[in-house]
């Protein structure tokens, strides 16, 4: 009845000795090994006791040893390579140290709860497996910790798919390299990249059901393609410089995100801007045939220089920053504000209608028109746009120019400006701004004129309209200067010749021969 007080110290004493010589059991059988300059990593004979993969070579991969594939080491496989903890507290490692390669042809397959997969800044894994990509089951989730530095990359050279989520694994440089290669990740699969995401040349990441980027890249590289065909509203982060070419092609509803972009091609459904999304696009942009979705307070940017088609849907804001000229085929509508931000950037209306629902500003780069080209000022925004025409030849022309802004606002010119056919003033005022604003007659049949006027004009201190009247030469003959004033009896005849008659002080009398040019008689 006594024996346990009496004895309990020398027991616990007993017990503790026996957990620290279990423990030291454990631990003392982790071996680290290291590998030669090349081998096989799945051969024993590539690993040794001593730093440079010299020594004693293990006796199996299942003792819960680590192995290190050294500086200056580049293995492969010839077979499936399976890394065993042995039951043993922190067995079973494999680390790819700064400089050294692994690549894997084969399956590796971490087995137990205390294994790791680590990759130092500089290390290198390529799977070269052209079976599933299989993160989940193999080299990735089947280590019970995985560990990979920012500057470590992660690179696949074959075609491999992925179903599901990595589990959380957060990779440093993740690479597809190779010639037409594909690698697709699919159903709620997410890639964290904390580094540099590069698609090599022919090479495809894609993007499939509801998979997503999530974290980084913190930089893009190669000249391949990102394909979306994903669904999920958050498919790639925003904010982000994506330059190769990204394709997003379903059929369904799909956002663009905000972001830096070289090529983005859209066809498919419908798409979708987020509000306040900036999107700057370096190359081109291929919208579809979809209805799109354009948020509140979003921009496009069109960097590029050189001359580029502006692709046709409804912007919010329109922002050239690239020298050239752009230019548009068909009626373009910009719901905020037009900005050409390069003084050598231009906007050529090619022909077509232009409309401007909010502000402008037009001080540096601008806007080039032509006889056939249509500008109108509308919207209720009540701000007032700037509008600056390059002054080259006959590029400050339009066929039609209307202000026809609620709730006040209007367009103040930058630069002269001529109108071939109509100036229409229906609502909201037009400040020429100590500028010209012309109403070109270059024939009988083309002579500008201004609507009905409901608007208002002013001009500033040195501004003006010039009018101009074509008069074809020829006889010496009568001519309309300006339009003429509707009557019931609407003839030169009636109005001005009393119809023929001759009463003492009235009537005018116009010489010429009888039936001549400009000669109207009875």
């Amino acid at each position: 009845m006594h024996f346990l007080p009496k004895n309990r110290d020398k027991i616990i004493c007993l017990i503790v000795l026996i957990i620290g010589l279990w423990g030291g059991a454990l631990y003392s059988q982790n071996i680290t090994y290291y590998s030669k300059a090349s081998g096989a990593a799945n051969d024993f004979n590539t690993w040794g006791l001593n730093s440079d993969g010299s020594g004693i070579p293990p006796g199996d991969f299942a003792s819960g040893d680590v192995f290190i594939v050294r500086n200056g080491s580049s293995l492969t496989t010839t077979g499936p390579f399976t890394i065993d903890d042995a039951g043993l507290i922190g067995g079973g490692q494999l680390i790819i140290n700064n400089g050294g390669v692994l690549t894997a042809s084969h399956v590796i397959t971490f087995s137990g709860t205390e294994t790791v997969f680590q990759m130092d800044a500089g290390g290198r894994y390529v799977h070269n497996t052209s079976s599933n990509l299989g993160l989940v089951s193999s080299i990735i989730r089947s280590a019970s910790v995985t560990d990979f530095d920012a500057a470590s990359t992660f690179e696949i050279s074959e075609s491999a798919t992925q179903h599901t989520s990595t589990g959380g694994v957060s990779f440093g440089n993740f690479t597809i390299s190779g010639s037409n290669k594909t690698v697709a990740f699919r159903t709620n699969a997410t890639i964290n990249i904390q580094s540099t995401l590069t698609i090599a040349s022919t090479c495809t990441l894609h993007l499939r059901v509801t998979s997503s980027i999530v974290g980084g890249p913190s930089n893009t590289s190669g000249t391949g393609t990102l394909r979306i065909s994903s669904t999920n509203a958050n498919n790639i982060p925003s904010g982000k410089t994506w330059n190769f070419t990204v394709n997003i092609d379903s059929t369904a509803n799909q956002n663009i995100q905000g972001g830096t972009y070289t090529n983005i091609n859209a066809t498919g459904g419908n798409r979708i801007i987020a509000a306040s999304a900036s999107i700057f696009i370096g190359g081109t942009f291929t919208p579809g045939a979809g209805t799109y979705t354009i948020g509140s307070g979003s921009t496009f940017d069109y960097t590029s220089n050189g001359a580029l088609s502006i692709p046709i849907i409804t912007y919010q804001n329109l922002t050239i920053s690239g020298t050239g000229t752009k230019s548009i085929s068909a009626p373009l509508t910009i719901n905020g504000t037009l900005n050409i931000s390069n003084s050598s950037g231009f906007l050529n209306i090619n022909g077509t209608t232009l409309t401007l629902n909010g502000d402008a500003t037009l001080t540096n780069g601008k806007l080039i028109g032509s006889s056939t080209s249509n500008l109108t000022i509308g919207g209720a925004s009540g701000s007032i746009a700037s509008i600056g025409f390059s002054q080259s030849g006959t590029n400050n022309q339009l066929n039609t120019l209307t202000i026809n802004r609620t709730s006040g606002g209007g367009a103040i010119l930058q630069d002269n400006v001529n109108i071939v056919n109509t100036l229409t003033l229906t609502s909201g005022n037009l400040n020429t701004n100590n500028n010209t604003l012309g109403l070109l007659s270059t024939s009988i049949g083309s002579t500008a004129r201004v609507d009905q006027v409901t608007g208002s004009l002013s001009y500033g201190g040195s501004g003006g309209v010039r009018v101009e009247r074509f008069i074809p030469s020829g006889f010496r003959s009568y001519r309309d200067l300006t339009p003429s004033v509707q009557t019931f009896n609407g003839t030169i005849l009636g109005n001005w010749q009393e119809n023929g008659a001759s009463p003492v002080g009235y009537g005018t009398h116009i010489t010429g021969v009888r039936g001549g040019a400009g000669v109207d008689m009875a």
